[in-house]
This record gives structure tokens, C-alpha cells and sequence, in this order.
């Protein structure tokens, strides 16, 4: 999976400063190509790559919040949310892990708070290119990225400084206890401002870090390492950290260690504000169900193209055969009427056709009825349907349900053979008396 990381300077560029393509392999980092003075066509190089917008940030604040012990789950984050809205403008707040001190009857949260004109107006990126974004972070999120893969179990001091700006972050794990961000003009002033840094934390905040991390000038400016080192006991200069980025020289690595620690924090500490999540979130939706409807539209409209190939072909097969048929009929008509024995021949058919409008022809097919039912009388007509009449008493109830479900299978059976039955019989339960009377008619022949 590739990763296009760009890095913001905020409102004083609308460019990156630098670019980064990182590619992971089974869990391993490769940086693939850097642009260290940034591009005015940002989009042109994302591809299929995800991007990650990494923006400066002075006024990002990373604060403690104490809430009472008892509350869990959705009651704790409401509370957080009251407790860091206050009187602050609008603001992009994510919370980290919540701690609980031995004795104390509150729990410790952290806060990161991100005000929202950073992502609409001084970000650095234009409007398209926030849409295109998959994460949007900060530098000194970025930072703790680095810090929390290295040393996931100690608190850090990590100190960070290129040509126009310098970043301490104070974190531990995953959790942001302080970060600063501020101009640098002056590379002799760097080691005096991580001094008054590490002074200012321990003694506002209790502050007291395991170990101090240096990166950017802080690591590759030979003065101010060796100032830092001359006066700070606990110390070490970073490298590119190893089993996680491979063959990146020293020197690269301090140039693109920004983009490449939000690439390691991934969504977690995406400050999207809520707003244009969901507005990401639904343009995406909305694209894959597009997508799928283009699919599902394609698919319909071959299916619909074959069975309306197969209509017309057997629509015009249809065709060619009444054509035929039609033929047929005019040269038989031809012959017959050419043909000495015409006359004979239609009165052959003639004779037919009177023969099957016979009522008594019908009688083979009643006959199983009658035979089974018994008859009163019967009346046969030429003109009016056949009337089977006929009166029968039972001894009990069961019997003459029996008799009545044996009627309606012979009625059913006559269906069957295109005879019209109405059943006008009735069936007396009190009195345990059947009187049946049937009008049976062939269908058509009355036509």
C-alpha cells in the first residue's frame, strides 16, 4: 500500500514544504521518492496513493482533563466535550487514554485540541486538496508518531527543528502530554529553547522525561547536538528507526521524519473536522453506490440486449411460419376448390363438424359419473347443456361428506377434458338427504 505524505507550513505557503511516497510490505515502510522543496500539483502525484496532509500547528494544545471516576463510555465523552468547549472558538478536539492515579477519585484524560480555521483557512491546502486528503494531521502529532514507535513504554521529550520552525512534544505511548511549536530564525538559540522547554514542563506540569530525542537540526547540526549533549544527561540523537523504515540514510530521514510519523499514526489522530468527515464520508458512500448502480445498469442492459435479441429472432422465426401456414392454407384452399370432388368434400366436413356438436357424444366422458351417482333422469339437448338429475339418502354424516368430495372429484375430471360443470346440487346434513343436479356443457359448443 502506497502513502503520499505532504507537509504544510500553514497559511504562509500554499504549498508542501516536502513530499513523500512511502510504500509498506508486510509491515515494513520504504520510502520510494521525496520532493524536499514540495509541489504546486500535489493531486497530479497522489495516483492510487492514500494522501496524508500534515499541517503546522502553534496553536494545537494538548491538555489534561479530569473527570469523575464513575463515568464510562458515552456519559465520559459528553462530559469531556463540556469540559473542553468552555469559551474556546470552534474546535476539533480528539481524546486520548484515560488514567486513573492510585488514591484519586478522578480520572485523568488527555485532550488535543485543534481550532477548526486551521483546516478551512490556514492550512495550506486549497479546497480540492483537502477533499482529496484521506487523513489531515499535525507536525507535533507527526512527531509523537515517531516517539510512540520507538519507545512506546517511556515518557519522551522529543525535540524537532528545520530552517523555519521548531517543535517539543512531551508524549508517552500514544498519549500527548505537550507540545510547542514556535519560528526558528536562529540555529544558536535552538539549545536554549529545549533548556527553558524542559525548565517551563517540569516545573508548570511535573514534567519529567525519560529520555530526550533529537531529530531535524536538532540531530543533524553538529553545534547544537553537541551543546545539547554538553548539558543534558539523558539524551540520544535519532536514526531511522530500524524494522520499520528500511535503507533510509541518516540525513533523508531527519529531512522527511514529519511526513513519515503521520503516516505510522494513520487515522487514529486524523483532525478531519466532524463536519467534513461526514461530508468525505458520504461522497464515498455515495461513489461506491454510484459505482455499484453503473455495475448493476451495465449488467441489466447486456441481459436486456440478449433476451431482446432472442425476442426479435423469435419474433421473426413466428412470423416466417404464419407466412407459411397462411401459403399453406391459400394452396389447399387452390387445390380444393380446382378439384372435381370440392363438393363432396365439404360436405364430408360439414358432416363432421355436426357430428361433434352431437350431444350424445359426451356421454362416454359423463358416463362414470352417472354410473357412479345413479340418475333420476337425464335430459340430453342439442342446444342446451346436459342436465344429470338424481336424489340420494345416507345412513350417516360421513358418508355423505364422502359422497359430496366423490362429486366434486368427477366435476373436476370433466374440467380437466374442457367441459363447463355447474353444480347446482345440495347437500341436506340434518336430514343426511343429497339432491344433485349437474348442467354439463362441452366448452365451444354452443359456439
Amino acid at each position: 500500500m502506497k502513502f503520499l505524505s505532504a507537509e504544510f507550513e500553514g497559511n504562509r505557503t500554499n504549498t508542501p514544504t516536502r513530499c513523500a511516497v512511502f510504500e509498506r510490505k508486510k509491515g515494513i515502510f520504504s520510502l520510494e521518492s521525496r520532493l524536499d522543496s514540495g509541489t504546486d500539483d500535489l493531486l497530479s502525484l497522489k495516483g492510487s496513493a492514500s494522501l496524508v496532509a500534515v499541517c503546522g500547528c502553534p496553536d494545537f494544545s494538548a491538555e489534561t482533563v479530569h473527570a469523575p471516576a464513575s463515568l464510562k463510555g458515552s456519559s465520559l465523552r459528553l462530559f469531556l466535550r463540556s469540559k473542553t468547549a468552555g469559551n474556546r472558538e470552534k474546535s476539533t478536539v480528539r481524546f486520548g487514554a484515560c488514567s486513573q492515579p492510585e488514591g484519586s477519585g478522578e480520572k485523568e484524560c488527555q485532550a488535543y485540541i485543534m481550532p477548526d480555521r486551521v483546516y478551512e483557512k490556514e492550512s495550506g491546502l486549497d479546497t480540492e486538496e483537502r477533499e482529496a486528503a484521506d487523513i489531515f494531521t499535525l507536525s507535533p502529532l507527526a512527531l509523537c508518531g515517531i516517539t510512540s514507535a520507538l519507545y512506546p513504554d517511556r515518557l519522551v521529550l522529543h525535540a524537532y527543528a528545520d530552517e523555519s520552525k521548531l517543535i517539543i512534544t512531551i508524549s508517552k505511548g500514544d498519549e500527548v502530554f505537550y507540545a510547542r511549536t514556535a519560528p526558528a530564525t536562529d540555529r544558536a538559540m535552538l539549545a536554549g529553547e529545549l533548556e527553558l522547554t524542559l525548565t517551563h514542563t517540569a516545573k508548570s506540569r511535573n514534567l519529567r522525561p525519560d529520555l530526550i530525542l533529537l531529530s531535524g537540526l536538532y540531530a543533524t547540526d553538529g553545534h547544537t547536538s553537541d551543546q545539547i549533549r554538553s548539558r543534558q544527561a539523558v539524551q540520544t540523537v535519532l536514526a531511522a528507526p530500524d524494522g520499520i523504515l528500511a535503507e533510509c540514510p541518516f540525513d533523508v530521514f531527519h529531512k522527511i521524519i514529519i511526513p513519515f510519523g503521520a503516516v505510522l499514526n494513520g487515522r487514529k489522530l486524523d483532525f478531519t473536522p466532524e463536519k467534513y468527515r461526514k461530508k468525505k464520508f458520504f461522497s464515498k458512500t455515495m461513489f461506491a453506490l454510484n459505482s455499484a448502480l453503473l455495475v448493476i445498469l451495465v449488467v441489466l442492459t447486456a441481459v436486456n440486449l440478449h433476451f431482446f435479441s432472442s425476442y426479435k429472432s423469435k419474433t421473426e422465426e413466428l412470423a416466417k411460419a404464419a407466412s407459411a401456414l397462411r401459403a399453406d392454407r391459400e394452396l389447399t384452399s387452390e387445390i380444393l376448390s380446382a378439384s372435381p370432388s370440392s363438393g363432396y368434400l365439404l360436405s364430408y366436413l360439414n358432416l363432421l363438424n355436426e357430428r361433434d356438436k352431437n350431444p350424445v357424444r359426451l356421454l362416454a366422458d359423463v358416463e362414470p359419473l352417472i354410473m357412479h351417482i345413479g340418475f333420476d333422469r337425464v335430459i340430453v339437448s342439442r342446444t342446451e347443456p346436459t342436465v344429470i338429475a338424481a336424489s340420494k339418502e345416507f345412513g350417516t354424516l360421513n358418508s355423505l361428506t364422502e359422497f359430496e368430495e366423490e362429486i366434486k372429484a368427477e366435476i373436476t375430471r370433466l374440467e380437466s377434458k374442457k367441459y363447463t360443470v355447474q353444480n347446482d346440487s345440495r347437500f341436506g346434513y340434518d336430514n343426511l338427504v343429497a339432491n344433485i343436479k349437474l348442467n354439463i356443457s362441452r366448452r365451444g359448443a354452443a359456439e
